[in-house]
C-alpha cells in the first residue's frame, strides 16, 4: 500500500518486510536460528510462489523479446550495485586493509621467523596444573548433553539438531570442552570450570566436529549458529 502511494522504490514490500523482520528480532530479543527453524515451514511456500511466475512471464513472452536490452540493462544494473554494495562495506568495516594484510604476510616477500616463548618442560608443568583445575559435576554434565544435543540421531535431541545437523560431535569433543574449559578458567584468573568457560570455548572445540544437513545448509544455517542455539537450550 505504502508502494504504491509514494511511488518511490525505497518502499518496495521486500525492503520494508525485511526491515521490520530486522527490527521485531532485535526488539524481542529473538536470536536468529531459532527464527530460521520457526519460519522454515512458511519458506517452503515460496518455491511454488516462484514457480508460478513462469506463467505471467510465458503470457508476456514477445513483450520481454522486444525490451531484452532493457532487461539485459537492468540485470547488469543490478549486479553492479551488490558489487559495489560490497566494496563499500568492505571499505566501511576496513575489511580491506586486513585482506590486504593477509595477503601480504601469505605471499609477499618478506621473511617471518617465529620466537622461542617456552619451552617442553615449562608446557609440561602447565599441562599438568591444568588438569588439576576441578569441574563441578553440574558443569561435567552441562558439557556431556551439550555434546549429546549435537546428535541428530538421538530422539531427545533438539529440532534444530535433528533437522539441520547429518553428524554430531564424538566423545574426543568431550575431552577437549573439559580440557580447553580448564585452561580457560585459569585464563580468567579462576580455580574452577564454570558454564561460562564452557560457553566460551564450546564453539571452538565443536564447530569442526559437526556437519550440517543439506537442509542446514540450503536454510544457511552455520555451526556456531547452531552452537549458540543448543547451549541455550541445553542450560
Amino acid at each position: 500500500v505504502i508502494n504504491r502511494r509514494t511511488g518511490k522504490a525505497i518502499f518496495n514490500p521486500l525492503l520494508l518486510a525485511a526491515v521490520f523482520v530486522v527490527v521485531f528480532l532485535s526488539v524481542l530479543g529473538i536470536p536468529y536460528a531459532t527464527y530460521k527453524v520457526s519460519a522454515a515451514p512458511v519458506s517452503y511456500l515460496l518455491l511454488p510462489a516462484t514457480v508460478s511466475l513462469a506463467v505471467p512471464l510465458y503470457e508476456k513472452w514477445e513483450l520481454l523479446c522486444r525490451n531484452w536490452a532493457a532487461i539485459l540493462a537492468g540485470i547488469l544494473a543490478g549486479v553492479a550495485a551488490s558489487l559495489g554494495s560490497v566494496l563499500v562495506l568492505a571499505l566501511f568495516l576496513q575489511a580491506l586493509d586486513e585482506l590486504s594484510g593477509i595477503v601480504d604476510m601469505t605471499v609477499g616477500g618478506g621473511e617471518r621467523r617465529a620466537e622461542k616463548v617456552s619451552d617442553g618442560e615449562k608446557l609440561l608443568r602447565m599441562r599438568a596444573v591444568a588438569r588439576e583445575v576441578p569441574v563441578a559435576k553440574a558443569v561435567k554434565e552441562y558439557a556431556l548433553k551439550l555434546l549429546l544435543n549435537t546428535h541428530p540421531e538421538i530422539p531427545e535431541s533438539p529440532e534444530i539438531s535433528r533437522k539441520f545437523l547429518r553428524f554430531g560431535a564424538s566423545p574426543r569433543a568431550a575431552q577437549a570442552l573439559i580440557a580447553a574449559a580448564r585452561v580457560h578458567a585459569l585464563m580468567e584468573g579462576r580455580y574452577n570450570v564454570s558454564f561460562d568457560d564452557i560457553d566460551f570455548v564450546a564453539p571452538a572445540c565443536l564447530r569442526h566436529r559437526i556437519a550440517l544437513s543439506f537442509e542446514g545448509l540450503s536454510e544457511g544455517m552455520t555451526a556456531d549458529g547452531i552452537l549458540r542455539e543448543l547451549m541455550k537450550i541445553t542450560k
